[in-house]
């Protein structure tokens, strides 16, 4: 009897085993992008800078709608809590789709920048969202010096937090909109960038 229990208890710790082996292997482990913060806390910290080792464009995408924020004079600013740019990151360009038109007495445009204040510091134009479909922004010239190049980083985690301006026809007057803005940039990933230090400047590259 006292054999036998021994080879039960053998047979049950070597399949205890191979049960926590399997369970090991057939669960990958993932990493996660993901927006931890409600977007309408403008004054959460923001997520780290993106910047993949392999050379490929790189993208921020965020869903905005009519009651992200209230507007003052006609106009709110709302930070991308979903990603931030770089060092040195090279913004290539910022679309926006709109699925459902914001409704604001006469006009609804967007801009982008990387300040609460002005959040037009990387386009020249705005992009409007008062009708359904797809509209590109034109980038300032010298966009480079923008966010790198000696430029003074202000990302809460270094780099550059990235704004949105909503700017109406007459403020607070949408009740309904819907839109998704992208930003593509190249990250400064070619070798010759180095880390720059928080807070501090750098040399483009």
């Amino acid at each position: 009897m006292k054999r036998l229990l021994s080879s039960v208890r053998l047979r049950l710790g070597v399949a205890a085993v191979l049960v926590a082996l399997v369970a090991a292997f057939a669960t990958p482990s993932v990493q996660v992008w993901a927006q931890t913060k409600k977007r309408t806390d403008v004054n959460a910290p923001m997520q780290q800078p993106r910047e993949r080792g392999t050379q490929a464009l790189h993208y921020i995408r965020t869903t905005l709608s009519f009651n992200m924020c209230t507007q003052t004079t006609n106009a709110c600013a709302v930070k991308l809590l979903n990603g931030a740019l770089p060092y040195n990151a090279i913004v290539t360009s910022v679309r926006v789709y709109t699925y459902v038109a914001f409704n604001s007495t006469s006009s609804d445009v967007l801009t982008l920048g990387i300040s609460s204040t002005s959040a037009n510091e990387l386009v020249s134009s705005s992009m409007s969202v008062h009708a359904t479909g797809e509209v590109d922004a034109s980038l300032v010239s010298g966009i480079q010096a923008v966010t790198g190049g000696g430029a003074t980083q202000t990302g809460d985690d270094g780099g550059y937090d990235l704004w949105v301006k909503w700017t109406a026809g007459t403020g607070n007057t949408a009740t309904a909109g819907l839109a998704t803005i992208i930003i593509m940039y190249v990250a400064p990933n070619d070798g010759l960038c180095t880390t720059v230090p928080l807070g501090s400047t750098g040399a483009g590259c």
